[in-house]
């Protein structure tokens, strides 16, 4: 399987927080769960990945879908 950049560098990042967490499986899912809850929403990059608009545009998107009950999916 051929290597996907975009793919090398998510792994790359989440070696690099495990390895700020020690290894630590409780510790990693714990981070993950705070980020969440701090976030509100997912946060993606889009073609613009320069200034985030896109970013803040999916996560305005979410918060919006959810208030609604509905899915932007």
């Amino acid at each position: 399987m051929p290597n996907d950049p975009a793919i090398d560098a998510v792994r790359a990042a989440r070696i690099q927080i495990s390895r700020e967490l020690g290894n630590d499986p409780v510790r990693l899912v714990a981070h993950y769960i705070e980020l969440q809850s701090k976030r509100g929403g997912r946060i993606i990059r889009g073609p613009d990945d320069g200034d985030g608009e896109a970013a803040q545009r999916d996560v305005a998107a979410d918060a919006s879908a959810s208030s609604a009950g509905g899915s932007r999916r």
